[in-house]
């Protein structure tokens, strides 16, 4: 069998940041696709402590999605909506344009 070389084809994709401050604009996303998000808090440990975040829920494809501050929300090319944490949304994609 031969070793091959590949890239990942190129797709645009809409997808919004989840900041912990604009439950308006995801839940508009999310809705807009016909997903129905739930906000929730908890308290996660971090170096300093603790800090009190949000949450956003929502399920699509059989599948539970969690959105934590910074992580962005993502309408994949085939339709349905997934998470991606920040370091991997900015390690993958180039963002184009804001609407």
């Amino acid at each position: 069998q031969m070793i091959l070389t590949a890239r990942m084809r190129p797709i645009t994709v809409k997808c919004v940041q989840w900041t912990g401050d604009n439950r308006e604009e995801v839940s508009d996303f999310l809705t807009s696709r016909g997903e129905t998000p739930k906000f929730w808090n908890t308290i996660v440990g971090t170096e300093g402590g603790s800090k009190d975040i949000c949450v956003v829920t929502w399920e699509a494809g059989g599948r539970r999605w969690d959105a934590d501050e910074g992580d962005f929300i993502i309408k994949s090319h085939k339709g349905g909506c997934y998470a991606c944490k920040r370091e991997e949304f900015l390690e993958k994609y180039e963002i184009l344009k804001k609407e």
